[in-house]
């Protein structure tokens, strides 16, 4: 009963448009040769908090500073847990580096190892979008596996390679996602040459933020004519929905090769949650459906829930029908089950899609 009070205030917070509480404290968090910033939220009434959730933003420029996370951290809060949001750098870029769950794998470490922070049980992860399969790749390596108890994704992805391509050749795939990819994945040709690259980094900003491509255009009219022509060449692809994969097929694959390194599924030892948006327009759900039937051949416990109520890695939840609404509380209520316990709850392993 309690967990399930947990999860109303989780929910009824998390759907709240004016979360208000006091200012998060800021920390440093260090381990290595890796350092952030990172802001932990507390709880006001609970003396000692029911878990520590750590929460990986996505790829924006707000970092752990963008209004999905604090809007999720206030949650977590209200409901009487502590939140941590660090901020991950190249994340925040967009930029797509395997270093990233080299540097998640840090964090994780620096929260379990300090018992202010994680009251010396172990943690939860929740997280979206790319990062959730960075995320996964840091919690299933074999130091930090027994470090977390809960590991939540939403609208994450199993097969970086495919993922990446499909966007790039789908017509209708997020502009956004499509101009990061290019700068990311374009031959080096490309992304090393500084002034190429500065558009690219244009085009993507404009586009994720919904934005004519003024500063694109002012750039263009700045530059020489070998690289207004490339940048127009790729405007014009984008613009026209034309497959691109084939321009980043080299360094996708490489990249998802090299992501994979050092991390195994079957090395994970906490209960993962999988929720996806029925009609995510950027990663299908059918990624989330190919982890779930993965971890369940490896006897790995596992939630999945397929819901219209989500919109690909935002989790704030929209009014629908009550099935759909419950099936919600259910994930949540496993989820915040048992935080603070050492050992992960484990019910019987079930999927709920659609």
């Amino acid at each position: 009963m309690r967990t399930f009070l947990h999860t109303l205030r989780f929910l009824w917070a998390l759907n709240n448009k004016k979360i208000e509480g006091k200012a998060p404290r800021s920390i440093r968090l260090t381990r290595g040769d890796f350092s952030t910033e990172a802001d932990v939220y507390s709880p006001v009434m609970a003396k000692q908090h029911q878990g520590t959730i750590v929460f990986i933003h996505g790829m924006t420029l707000s970092g752990h500073k963008d209004p999905r996370i604090i809007a999720l951290c206030r949650a977590a809060e209200r409901a009487g847990y502590l939140a941590i949001a660090p901020h991950f750098p190249k994340i925040a870029c967009c930029e797509m580096n395997p270093v990233s769950v080299e540097n998640i794998d840090q964090v994780i470490h620096a929260i379990a190892e300090d018992p202010n922070l994680s009251q010396g049980s172990r943690v939860a992860v929740f997280t979206a979008s790319f990062s959730g399969l960075l995320g996964l790749c840091a919690v299933s390596r074999l130091k930090t596996a027994p470090l977390v108890n809960h590991f939540c994704a939403v609208g994450s992805s199993f097969d970086p390679e495919t993922v990446c391509l499909s966007v790039l050749d789908r017509p209708d795939a997020d502009e956004g996602v499509k101009w990061v990819l290019l700068k990311n994945f374009l031959p080096d040709d490309d992304i090393k040459d500084a002034r190429i690259y500065r558009g690219l980094e244009l085009a993507a900003e404009e586009a994720f933020n919904n934005q004519p491509y003024t500063q694109f255009h002012d750039y263009l009219k700045t530059a020489d004519t070998t690289v207004r022509q490339r940048l127009l060449e790729l405007y014009q692809q984008v613009q026209e929905k034309r497959p691109m994969g084939d321009l980043c097929a080299t360094k996708i694959r490489q990249f998802a090769d090299q992501l994979l390194t050092n991390a195994s599924l079957s090395q994970l030892d906490c209960r993962v949650f999988l929720l996806h948006s029925t009609d995510d327009n950027i990663i299908a759900s059918g990624e989330s459906v190919k982890l779930h039937q993965q971890l369940q051949k490896l006897s790995i416990p596992s939630d999945i829930l397929v819901t219209p109520l989500l919109k690909h890695a935002d989790v704030k939840i929209t009014l629908g029908t009550f099935l759909e609404v419950f099936k919600m509380m259910r994930i949540f209520h496993h989820y915040l089950a048992g935080l603070h316990e050492d050992v992960p709850t484990a019910p019987q392993d079930e999927a709920v899609a659609n």
